[in-house]
């Protein structure tokens, strides 16, 4: 043993004590992170400190009892900060202020990290801008549709940035299409003025499904059947309103009603009388005729809220915050309740009445196993025989309007590749989409996040909801096919190859000739 190794050995031994207290810090840091990790990977809605608390549709962007402001919008050391900051600890949930649709959400200039989300607000644009989370601590990707209060973050200190805490800030007409910016102070005095009185879904005995899914999926399964019903927007706003006045947009199960626990629902009701369901309708009135597990169905649940608003005189015309209490039928002192959660209903109804469509008959909870875990069930061979005729097309030149075989544009590459799937079954529509012309942007059923695509799901990209400008099929690991652009053959790239992805859908092996899903074909396998 050489000199050199006795002397380090030696070292060791006189600092020993030195030596385990940093392996005990680094080890403690490794699990704080494992932990962090584990908690963006797994989250499902507004856990760790529960939901921010709403009014008139807007969430405190952060937990209130565990952050307090520390920087205020305007002039400072001589340059304009653009936002509110909330100091608090390192972890801390972040929330989104309003429903709408993350525009960016990952690294940015002096942010760290930042999370995007465009609003439509009072019918204006808006957008909302958290900042300064460590890479663990995005909890949302672009494209993802949220609901006000849903956990979309953690605090960090990450960027230009000096100790933990949130930036947030609002831009009227937009963060990423030159709008401009606003002091947040008022607005965050919206969400704190007058919080909800605790409804039941806030009572719960058992956990619900969270934030995250349930309240979109719930409100798009009463926007698809009342689109389905040809009831006109107003009546499915009172139909929102109602949902969201009773159970917070959750099917809940009832003490007072214990068979209900059995069947999927979104948590567990203390017990009023014998209501369960979204709507919260009694089992010895509404739902006396059927068996529980029919009532516990919110899609059956939403066809009965529409069939007793047909027996209201006059309902096409009605008022709907009156309709949804002549239905109800409240204390003549509550009527008011329902016209005073119109304007979110309104918002619901603006946010997800594009992408509504095949939503009725899915349930479900949000990270279980069985019927309807998302808006889309697994990829079938349908899928998989379409990634094979699409792959086989690469090196094949882009020509717009073409849909082969021996030139493609975007849509026409994907349309292509599920008439050669399906037998000459299935024609999707040789357009990505617009409003007036829904096109691929309507067709199979929705795919809600990155981390659910499978191989053979069409990814459609830049623009909105209600219109797209490109198309790509999703092959695994991350990439997509496509025909990308005049001048270049057809190819496999990156998913972010195509630009900024608006929808994701998802093609089932039952799915109608023209690639669409209805009532009651929807795959629940």
């Amino acid at each position: 043993m050489t000199t050199a190794t006795i002397s380090f050995f030696l070292f060791l031994w006189r600092h020993k004590e030195k030596i385990a207290a940093v392996l005990m810090v680094l080890a403690v840091a490794l699990a704080m992170k494992i932990d962090l990790d584990n908690k963006a990977a797994t989250d499902c809605g507004p856990t760790g400190g529960g939901p921010a608390a709403t009014a008139g549709g807007f969430a405190y962007p952060t937990d209130k009892n565990a952050t307090q402001p520390t920087s205020p919008y305007g002039m400072r050391d001589g340059t304009m900060h653009r936002g509110a900051d909330l100091g608090g600890p390192d972890g801390t949930p972040i929330y989104a202020f309003a429903a709408g649709t993350v525009a960016d959400a990952g690294p940015a200039s002096g942010f760290g990290n930042w999370i995007v989300i465009d609003h439509t607000i009072d019918g204006k644009p808006y957008s909302t801008v958290y900042g300064h989370m460590w890479d663990n601590g995005v909890l949302v990707k672009t494209g993802d549709r949220v609901t006000a209060g849903q956990r979309i973050g953690l605090i960090g200190n990450n960027g230009q940035s000096f100790g933990a805490h949130l930036h947030f800030e609002v831009w009227s007409g937009g963060r990423l299409s030159g709008g401009t910016d606003e002091d947040p102070a008022p607005w965050l005095q919206k969400a704190g003025e007058a919080p909800t009185t605790a409804p039941p879904a806030q009572q719960l005995t058992a956990p619900s499904a969270g934030g995250r899914d349930v309240t979109a999926l719930r409100a798009r399964q009463i926007i698809d059947v009342g689109h389905k019903r040809l009831m006109p927007p107003k009546v499915i706003a009172s139909a929102l309103s109602v949902g969201l006045v009773e159970s917070n947009l959750r099917n809940l199960a009832s003490e007072a009603v214990p068979e209900s626990k059995n069947y999927p629902n979104d948590g567990v009701a203390p017990g009023d009388y014998d209501s369960v369901g979204v709507f919260q309708q009694r089992r010895s009135t509404q739902s006396a005729g059927v068996d529980i597990k029919t009532a516990m169905d919110p899609v059956w649940q939403a066809n009965t809220y529409y069939d007793y608003v047909q027996k209201q005189p006059g309902w096409r015309a009605a008022d709907p915050g009156e309709l949804a209490a002549d239905v109800q039928r409240p204390r003549e002192d509550l009527r008011g309740k329902y016209a005073a959660r119109m304007s979110e209903a309104q918002t619901l109804l603006t946010t997800y009445g594009s992408s509504a469509d095949g939503a009725a008959g899915i349930g479900g909870r949000c990270g279980t196993s069985g019927t309807g875990d998302l808006p889309a069930g697994p990829a079938g061979n349908l899928a998989k025989k379409a990634v094979a005729a699409a792959m086989s097309q690469r090196g094949k030149p882009y020509v717009w309007g073409a849909e082969g075989p021996n030139s493609y544009d975007c849509s026409g590459l994907i349309r292509w590749a599920y008439l050669q799937a399906s037998g000459g079954k299935i024609g999707l529509p040789h357009y990505t989409g617009d409003s007036g012309n829904p096109g691929q942007l309507a067709v199979g059923v929705e795919v809600p996040d990155q981390k659910s695509l499978q191989p053979g799901d069409i990814i459609l990209y830049n623009g909105s909801r209600t219109q797209a400008s490109h198309v790509a099929m999703y092959i695994g690991d991350g990439q997509v096919v496509h025909a990308q652009q005049e001048g270049t053959p057809v190819l496999v790239t990156p998913i972010s190859g195509g630009g900024q992805v608006v929808m994701m859908r998802r093609i089932p092996d039952n799915a109608g000739p023209d690639g669409k899903v209805t009532l009651g074909q929807q795959d629940r396998s």
